[in-house]
């Protein structure tokens, strides 16, 4: 404004995220001969628990990633996301330069947003290092790319196939809400399978997770939609 001006008011709006928390759970049973080895390789908590852990990190992977909504959490790349951009891919069955860059250039806070892809994609994702324009900031010989026009990449089997909408987004996780036990629960019960001689075990946590925007942002000026959930598309 001009000097000695008075500026004018303005009243932002503030959403109210909701999260609400549900029970995530892993059972397993096991021979009570686990609780007889004394070997320290074949312990209880690296032969049972530990994979159910992993198998617990897995599920809340999958729902932060896919999760459709009902009774779970809303994912980033799920269509129950209202928030996410569906970028239109340039070639069907494989991923393009042009793909990814039309992707960065969607998302709202580049600096900030990771790639996360299926397994799948990798072959196709290599394959851009062999064009005359280089995509990723390091070579071949080091290993896979960490970092695809300067922003980490992630590979995550909870991400759909190559060719698939879906198997690469450019996310802004900071704009995702989450809530997670700071301690999960870890049972045992050792009268269900009592006559069969085995152990019950049981980890549970309080989990949910959504976007925290959702709707896709309009361009200041122009029809140049973006958001910080950006997706490839079938």
């Amino acid at each position: 404004v001009a000097e000695n001006t008075a500026m004018a008011a303005t009243a932002p709006t503030y959403k109210q995220v909701t999260l609400t928390p549900r029970t995530l759970g892993v059972f397993s049973r096991a021979s009570w001969l686990i609780t007889q080895l004394e070997a320290p390789e074949m312990t209880i908590r690296s032969s049972v628990l530990t994979p159910m852990q992993r198998a617990l990190e897995w599920a809340i992977e999958r729902y932060v990633i896919n999760g459709n909504g009902t009774s779970q959490p809303v994912g980033v790349i799920n269509a129950a996301n209202t928030g996410r951009y569906m970028e239109s891919r340039a070639t069907s069955g494989t991923i393009s330069l042009q793909d990814v860059t039309e992707m960065y250039a969607r998302q709202l806070n580049q600096n900030n947003a990771v790639w996360i892809a299926s397994p799948s994609t990798l072959p196709a994702l290599l394959g851009l290092a062999a064009s005359n324009v280089i995509a990723w900031n390091r070579d071949l010989t080091q290993g896979p790319p960490a970092l695809l026009l300067g922003r980490p990449m992630y590979f995550s089997s909870a991400m759909p196939t190559l060719g698939n909408a879906g198997d690469i987004a450019f996310v802004d996780f900071a704009q995702y809400a989450m809530v997670l036990s700071d301690q999960v629960a870890i049972d045992v019960d050792t009268s269900a399978g009592f006559s069969s001689a085995q152990i019950a075990f049981r980890i549970l946590a309080a989990f949910d997770g959504r976007p925290t925007v959702d709707a896709i942002v309009p361009y200041p000026s122009g029809t140049f939609d973006q958001s910080f959930y950006v997706v490839l598309n079938a």
